[in-house]
């Protein structure tokens, strides 16, 4: 869902240290920012939260848009962790706007799947275990957490480690 931004700090770069926030600065008289507008609001209403979708209207606030040197809109911009990851301007048809954001969005599991890593480093492989296994209801084709999860049975136990591998690659090789 979309919300018109009052509060630039708060409601972007302090709320993107939790979610990604995607920043659409546009402006009423803009026809390609017409265009734009709904093709966001539309995959933003389909990602589940994965993501925000914040509007700037450049015409209210114009210290934001020359803050972050929007020069002609409309202006996308991608805050991840208090800062601009990606961005683009104009009017992208949708499938294009789809894969840019395929390609920039953070995953999903970033932080949990760090987590488990130093668990296991850390020796704490059951734990470790329990968080991957979460991870990979949620999103079975997760490869990374699948790894990382035969990595923690490597030493304990062989035959899970090639189970959940055989499982990934589909028992083609092994």
């Amino acid at each position: 869902m979309a919300y018109d931004v009052t509060d630039f700090d708060k409601e972007v770069i302090q709320r993107s240290s939790e979610v990604p926030v995607l920043v659409d600065f546009w402006a009423e008289w803009c026809g390609p920012c017409k265009i734009l507008g709904p093709v966001l609001e539309r995959i933003a209403a389909e990602s589940d939260g994965r993501w925000a979708l914040a509007k700037v209207d450049t015409e209210l606030h114009p210290d934001e848009s020359a803050q972050f040197n929007i020069r002609s809109i409309p202006s996308v911009k991608l805050f991840v962790d208090r800062k601009v990851a990606a961005e683009f301007v104009g009017a992208l048809p949708e499938p294009a706007v789809r894969q840019w954001l395929k390609k920039n969005l953070p995953a999903r599991y970033t932080k949990e799947l760090e987590r488990s890593a130093q668990l296991l480093s850390d020796g704490k492989s059951e734990e470790a275990q329990k968080l991957l296994e979460e991870i990979l209801r949620d999103e079975p084709d997760n490869h990374r957490a699948r790894v990382t999860l035969a990595q923690t049975y490597l030493h304990t136990n062989q035959g899970k480690a090639r189970e959940v591998v055989a499982i990934e690659a589909g028992s083609r090789y092994l």
